[in-house]
């Protein structure tokens, strides 16, 4: 993690989202994918359907932040 995006809030990045920052929904998607990705697996137990779940999840993000 960059030491610019430790002092973003969470906050701070939705709001980026919610308006239209792709930096802020990548800012996002590196703070959070490993962890998800490892609870999705574990729901899951297949690596490919855990990848395509991690990515619909983030473009959920993306289009209701707006």
């Amino acid at each position: 993690m960059h030491p610019e995006q430790a002092q973003t809030t969470d906050v701070e990045i939705l709001r980026g989202i919610a308006g239209g920052d792709e930096q802020a929904l990548s800012s996002l998607y590196d703070r959070y994918r490993l962890i998800l990705f490892g609870l999705i697996l574990r729901i899951l137990h297949s690596q490919s359907e855990a990848e395509d779940v991690l990515q619909e999840v983030f473009l959920q993000v993306w289009r209701r932040a707006s």
